[in-house]
């Protein structure tokens, strides 16, 4: 055991050692407004490649286009190239080959990504709680209660089906995850995580596996919340390990072959 922490810190202190520079960097960092990307037509991702290494090809000439406003389902086995598309789509990956455009705009430089992930609202099934009420951990870094938007709150734990639960708690929002995190469900978990992404909603919501261990009702419930959010003009890409409950949407694609095909 000590030898397998000794090698494991041995090789992660190239990676800590950029961490730390990266921390202490004190330099500014000057946006240049006119890079500036606003979603308001369409994203296309254009003959796209990836691959770890030669032997390891991930996806594989994949084209995709959602435009604002729809609602676009997708789904595939586990290991299909899901997750490396969303990596990509969002710029935490590079394609090794390819072109992302945003409004015919080529998204091709970090100023252009950061740009265009703030129009976009992201939730995965490795999402985590921190150990601070629940208020906390949907609002994010609130110093008091009465720093929040209160209407916001509720609309957001309505959206998550999660009004019953927190009405049932002696504290309601205030109530610790500590205090009750051995008697919290997967899918009590999930859908505080996803009154989260429902409190900060942007213009693109991005949903990865977020539902996978909810209830057949409560999924039910949270779809039908998202396709009003797209009725009210919010973009959604909904990725599921099945289509079950993909009758929201305008386009479903399914993972085969390491390319997106469209079957609706």
């Amino acid at each position: 055991q000590i030898f397998v922490n000794y090698q494991q810190i041995k090789f992660g202190k190239i990676s800590l050692q950029k961490i730390k520079d990266n921390l202490f960097d004190n330099r500014e960092i000057v946006y240049n407004e006119s890079l500036s990307i606003d979603f308001n037509n369409s994203i296309k991702l254009k003959n796209i490649y990836f691959e770890y290494d030669e032997n390891n090809k991930i996806i594989n000439d994949l084209n995709f286009e959602i435009k604002k406003g729809q609602f676009v389902g997708i789904y595939g086995d586990s290991g299909s190239g899901k997750s490396t598309f969303l990596d990509i789509f969002t710029g935490l990956l590079r394609p090794t080959e390819g072109s992302i455009y945003c409004d015919d705009i080529l998204i091709d430089d970090k100023f252009k990504v950061r740009s265009l992930q703030n129009s976009m609202s992201y939730v995965s099934q490795d999402s985590h709680l921190a150990n601070d009420t629940i208020l906390k951990n949907i609002t994010l870094n609130v110093e008091s209660k009465s720093s929040f938007n209160n209407s916001q709150f509720i609309n957001a734990i309505k959206f998550a089906s999660l009004e019953d639960f927190i009405n049932s708690l002696e504290k309601k929002e205030e109530t610790k995850i500590v205090a009750i995190n051995k008697n919290l469900s997967s899918g009590q978990k999930q859908r505080i995580i996803l009154a989260r992404l429902f409190y900060h909603l942007k213009s693109i919501i991005i949903i990865d596996e977020a539902t996978n261990a909810l209830d057949s009702e409560n999924e039910k419930k949270i779809v039908s919340n998202l396709a009003k959010l797209k009725n009210m003009g919010h973009t959604i890409l909904f990725i599921s390990h099945n289509k079950i409950n993909f009758n929201c949407c305008d386009k479903i694609f399914k993972f085969n072959n390491k390319k997106l095909v469209l079957e609706k």
